[in-house]
């Protein structure tokens, strides 16, 4: 199995988990400390790191289209990421991706989670195309 194939399955495991603002760990995770998190465990990043949608987007190699295993990224009007998942499948040009997403600055518990629909789950990727970034942390790899 290549770290392509391990932080995709590393990633799955973590579906279900509740969003939590701030949160790196499988108590509760937000968009970037479970890329973060899945990033460490497939060797890309050093553990005891901690990186921010946009710190992330800046660290790996961007690319023009998604393929399994890359970050996507939705970009701010400063230029900025703001939210960070990663592709899982794409299928008839549309990316679905695994990510800690639904929530916000104030779910930080897990019935505010509930109450927003906030977890770890796999969607389709529907940020405009002029929003859109992607970067693939396993560009060089083998597949």
């Amino acid at each position: 199995m290549n770290r392509r194939d391990i932080a995709l399955a590393y990633a799955w495991e973590f579906l279900g988990t509740w969003y939590s603002w701030g949160g790196d760990d499988p108590e509760g995770f937000d968009c970037s400390g479970l890329m973060v998190e899945v990033l460490k465990a497939a060797g890309k990043i050093p553990r005891g790191s901690d990186y921010t949608a946009d710190g992330l987007r800046l660290t790996f190699p961007a690319i023009d289209a998604p393929r399994p295993g890359c970050l996507v990224f939705r970009m701010g009007s400063d230029g900025k990421a703001v939210h960070v998942e990663l592709a899982w499948k794409i299928i008839d040009g549309q990316v679905l991706t695994i990510g800690s997403s639904g929530g916000g600055s104030s779910t930080t518990s897990k019935e505010a989670a509930m109450a927003a629909n906030a977890f770890v789950k796999v969607r389709p990727w529907k940020s405009p195309p002029n929003i859109t970034r992607y970067a693939d942390p396993f560009q060089g790899d083998p597949w």
